[in-house]
């Protein structure tokens, strides 16, 4: 520790100075040293709160900290009914009865600094939860070490760097969140091989680079899968449609083109497909029908043909439909009268060769939104039925 003003060395004097040092058992002497080293290296004194930080009559388990795993909130906003062992069973204390520390929740606290090294040496953490906060640097290669770690959540953030390789070890991880920081660089193959993955949400990193590998359809038990804008091309690969837990995919805002394999329609449970603004083309797969979950299906900005499946008017729960700027052609099909009392958005302009007259009872829809300000993106902005008017296309407020 030859920089006296390190972060380390500050958390190495607050430990000579504590009067019970030599009591504790070696193990916990690195577990105060390793905490106060992330307090020193994030502005700890600046915190929100930082009740019993840095207090020697206060056990470090009674350190202030979050009453939750930082994300648990806003992803069931974004979905009530999303169901997971992982967020329904996370230890509401952050300690056990020895005293190791297991959980790390320290989001919106106004956390300024880097996550230093020490904070992966405590080998007993089992979730670590810092979104919200004004982290800069990147994740140690030493994240590897967390062989019990289930949930790494550090989201809006300001990390960089890449996605170390190291987190192929973390061969227990369930929740990785890494929504909007600043990631750059190819996503690490080792990623697709974390088999007991849940919630995949690493989207508004735009300078991450890749492309969606076959092995991703051997992540069972992946419920949430969220990459929006984050540089991915190429095509989605049909394996995608064997993951049966899937429930939320958001690959919208990137390079992906091809065509939309038909076998995602085997995705039973999915209630929010997002893909719109990126480059797929081809027809839209009638296949999707079956999709009796769906309740969000946004396709538009891309560049799709043919007609509108006629099958879509058999979704039984859909709110929203957004088909919109691609190069449909045809006419809106009655069929999708049918979805009259559950749609509250039906975006069809954008397509020039669409034709005939907007089926009358669409012109008035029932649905209600459940929009959400959590930012995941399945605000639909606009309500209602929106298209152009145009020579082909008439109907509702255009006069054929």
């Amino acid at each position: 520790m030859e920089d006296k003003d390190s972060a380390q060395n500050q958390a190495f004097e607050w430990l000579l100075e504590d009067p019970f040092v030599y009591e504790y058992p070696g193990w916990r002497i690195l577990q105060r040293h390793a905490l106060m080293t992330i307090f020193y290296s994030t502005a700890g004194i600046r915190w929100l709160n930082n009740t019993g930080w840095g207090s020697y009559n206060v056990h470090e388990c009674d350190w202030y900290q979050k009453p939750e795993f930082g994300f648990k909130s806003s992803i069931i906003e974004v979905y009530p009914g999303l169901q997971s062992s992982f967020l329904q069973h996370l230890r509401e204390m952050h300690c056990d009865a020895q005293g190791f520390v297991h959980h790390l929740w320290m989001d919106q606290n106004n956390l300024v600094g880097s996550l230093p090294e020490e904070l992966f040496s405590m080998t007993s953490l089992e979730s670590i939860s810092a979104g919200f906060n004004h982290l800069y640097g990147t994740i140690p290669s030493h994240i590897g070490q967390l062989s019990e770690l289930k949930g790494f959540a550090a989201f809006s953030t300001e990390l960089a760097g890449s996605i170390p390789k190291a987190i192929g070890s973390l061969t227990t991880l369930q929740a990785f969140v890494l929504y909007d920081n600043k990631l750059e660089g190819f996503i690490p193959d080792e990623l697709w091989q974390l088999s007991n993955l849940a919630f995949l949400m690493i989207g508004c990193n735009e300078k991450l680079q890749g492309t969606l590998p076959s092995i991703v359809g051997t992540l069972p038990k992946l419920r949430v899968f969220e990459m929006e804008k984050c540089g991915i091309s190429g095509a989605i690969p049909p394996e995608l449609g064997q993951i049966e837990s899937l429930q939320f995919l958001a690959l919208l805002g990137n390079q992906l083109s091809g065509t939309l394999p038909s076998e995602l329609g085997s995705l039973s449970k999915l209630v929010h497909l997002h893909l719109h603004s990126n480059l797929l083309q081809g027809n839209l797969p009638s296949e999707l029908s079956s999709l009796t979950n769906l309740e969000f299906l946004a396709l538009g900005d891309n560049r799709f043909t043919g007609e509108i499946p006629s099958e879509f008017g058999l979704f039984p729960s859909l709110g929203l439909l957004n088909v919109k700027n691609n190069s449909l052609s045809g006419t809106i099909p009655d069929e999708l009268s049918f979805l009259q009392e559950t749609l509250f958005t039906l975006h069809t302009g954008g397509n020039a060769l669409l034709s005939g007259a907007v089926p009358e009872s669409l012109c008035t829809l029932y649905g209600t939104p459940p929009c959400s300000g959590s930012g995941f993106g399945i605000c639909p902005g606009i309500l209602g039925t929106s298209f152009g008017c145009t020579d082909l296309l008439c109907g509702c407020d255009c006069p054929c």
